[in-house]
């Protein structure tokens, strides 16, 4: 089991990265731990990314993708792990899944907020890929708001997604379409 403080301190940066990334386009793929964040994917452009590691080694790499109307990190991290199962059922996924989901929920930045749905999303061959959460809160500077969360691991690391717009119908359905988009990357040959 990971240690609750690094649990508690990847939660913290994850979310202070999710609210202080800056709004300049990167415009050019990065990688972080192998992993390439492509240019543009699932109607977005890659933006700023933000480096935890140089300061908190195990808690990783943030890279911010611009939308209009939303606002998108995704992390890669291994909380200092030697070993990542590379499979969404596992313990140690579904706990990161948690850990990430009760952040949401009790964030103090957050009021109303409301669980609507959990559910897996699949890839082609129909594996299950990311473990998913859909939460409705408001902020106080942002107002109602649809958030979108999944979870995965990919080469012992773990990938996080989070999604967010102001209330709107359809806004689930755009924000799944970016995770799926992100398994030809992760997994080419699904």
């Amino acid at each position: 089991m990971v240690p609750s403080f690094m649990r508690s301190i990847a939660a913290i940066l994850a979310a202070a990265a999710f609210f202080l990334a800056s709004p300049a386009a990167a415009q050019q793929p990065l990688t972080y731990f192998g992993l390439t964040f492509p240019a543009k994917i699932g109607g977005a452009q890659i933006g700023s990314p933000y480096d935890f590691e140089k300061t908190n080694p195990g808690v990783g790499y943030s890279v911010e993708y611009l939308r209009p109307g939303w606002k998108i990190n995704v992390y890669i991290y291994n909380l200092s792990l030697p070993s990542i199962p590379e499979d969404v059922q596992s313990e140690l996924v579904r706990g990161e899944f948690e850990l990430s989901k009760n952040a949401i929920l009790k964030s103090p930045s957050y009021a109303n907020v409301k669980l609507n749905s959990t559910y897996v999303i699949t890839d082609a061959s129909l594996r299950p890929r990311f473990l998913c959460a859909t939460v409705v809160y408001k902020r106080q500077d942002f107002g109602e708001s649809d958030s979108l969360l999944c979870v995965t691991s990919w080469k012992n690391k773990f990938i996080k997604y989070r999604l967010s717009a102001k209330r709107q119908k359809g806004s689930e359905t755009e924000a799944k379409a970016f995770v799926e988009a992100w398994t030809k990357v992760l997994w080419p040959a699904s």
